[in-house]
């Protein structure tokens, strides 16, 4: 059941949809996060949800274009869900993983703390750019353009397959 809980909660994340992320936590929720420059405190889910991931980290100027990786797992008796999207955002676009440990209390989650990697610049350039024009006509520019597991890019260790929606892009 956690791991369905996990993916329900990126997928929640990666679509912006604040009515699934509150449907799937406590009205009280023990929340903590640590992003690069501050750490997040709440038990209010709508401080949590509204104010927090949707409304500072995922806030609506910042897209998410594509899911590149979702993984769940136990870390003793505690849940993890790590997710991995790519985001466009008026400066650019990035990539941002963010590993989020919970427990639930029957289907809900009850305690929450997330850690996030920021936006980290993409490794490819702008569609438009001059560069990403020679990669593509350049075989072996193209070669080195392709994702590695160093830029965020590859989702081999990192996504679950069980779930399809993984595999598509989100729009």
């Amino acid at each position: 059941m956690a791991d369905h809980v996990g993916n329900r909660f990126a997928q929640a994340v990666a679509n912006k949809d604040a009515a699934g992320l509150k449907a799937l936590m406590q009205s009280s929720v023990d929340f903590g996060a640590m992003t690069p420059r501050k750490f997040w405190e709440a038990t209010d889910i709508d401080t949590i949800v509204d104010d927090t991931i949707l409304g500072t980290w995922f806030a609506p100027e910042r897209r998410i274009t594509q899911v590149l990786g979702v993984e769940t797992d136990r870390v003793g008796s505690v849940n993890r869900v790590g997710y991995r999207f790519k985001v466009q955002r008026p400066d650019g676009e990035f990539v941002i993983e963010q590993q989020a440990y919970f427990e639930t209390d029957g289907d809900k989650i009850s305690w929450l703390r997330i850690m996030c990697s920021g936006f980290r610049p993409s490794s490819e350039p702008p569609r438009d750019h001059p560069a990403a024009a020679a990669q593509v006509s350049d075989p072996a520019g193209a070669a080195a353009a392709q994702p590695s597991e160093s830029t965020g890019g590859s989702p081999r260790n990192f996504v679950n397959t069980t779930d399809p929606w993984v595999e598509n892009t989100i729009r």
